[in-house]
């Protein structure tokens, strides 16, 4: 891939089957409303694994995947990027090539090889010339979590759905932890509750998730917004192709939120 290019993840998303137009907009409609990545989202609407987005980033743009879980990276490798750098950008530095002249070759796992400027950073951060190879948003978050911050647990390797609750022998839950907002509906045990106080205590508990003063990382707001959709879709409340196209509608300035 030439750094000069400017490819767009949705269209090779769309362009290799991953996903389908009307998948495609509503996840451009979410990031264009919230915020986030267009991989994470994608991933998080269950409308595709990120391990198939590997596959197809791969594939479509000429360069190799990477099964960082099969790998033992040494400490030197870990160490010529920041983890800042890895964190911001959801990279992995996995193997150094050393030259006999000039500088040596930084392989680094890419969740999103299109992002020049995270290139751009790596190599101005590591002095050396690099190349990428894909690999899975899932894996890269277990790398950092195995190599940076110590857990030594294979499964941490496994992709996670996040409207689904780890493991109680799971890590600590971090930006990918579950969002459980069925609690928001009215209890039934308390059928005289007023309308305020419930209105008041849902919007505290929106919050503490946000904040994440519940104990928990700070939950981004398009997450949550996709697991209450989640929520009235299985309540029957909305129905997630009428929620859709309201979305697409809105891209073009002429929906709900227009």
């Amino acid at each position: 891939m030439s750094n000069g290019s400017k490819v767009k993840l949705g269209e090779l998303l769309l362009s290799s089957g991953a996903i389908d137009k009307y998948q495609l907009e509503a996840a451009l409609g979410y990031q264009k409303r919230w915020g986030g990545k267009l991989g994470e989202i994608v991933v998080d609407m269950q409308f595709t694994g990120d391990d198939r987005i590997c596959g197809a980033l791969a594939r479509q743009l000429g360069v190799p995947a990477v099964d960082l879980g099969s790998r033992e990276i040494p400490l030197e490798v870990i160490r010529t990027i920041p983890r800042a750098v890895c964190e911001k950008y959801k990279l992995f530095p996995f193997e150094v090539v050393r030259q006999e002249r000039g500088p040596a070759r930084l392989w680094v796992a890419m969740a999103d090889p299109t992002n020049i400027e995270a290139i751009d950073e790596v190599r101005f951060r590591s002095g050396m010339n690099v190349s990428v190879a894909a690999a899975p948003s899932s894996a890269v978050d277990a790398a950092i979590r195995r190599y940076i911050y110590g857990e030594h647990d294979p499964s941490a390797f496994e992709p996670r759905n996040p409207f689904v609750p780890p493991k109680l022998s799971d890590p600590a839950p971090s930006d990918d932890a579950v969002v459980d907002l069925t609690d928001l509906f009215a209890d039934e045990s308390r059928p005289d509750a007023p309308k305020a106080a419930l209105e008041g205590e849902i919007m505290a508990k929106l919050e503490s998730l946000a904040t994440g003063r519940g104990g928990g990382r700070p939950i981004p707001a398009w997450k949550m917004v996709g697991a209450l959709v989640q929520l009235l879709v299985r309540q029957g409340i909305v129905h997630d192709a009428d929620f859709l196209d309201d979305l697409a509608e809105d891209q073009r300035g002429e929906g709900i939120f227009g």
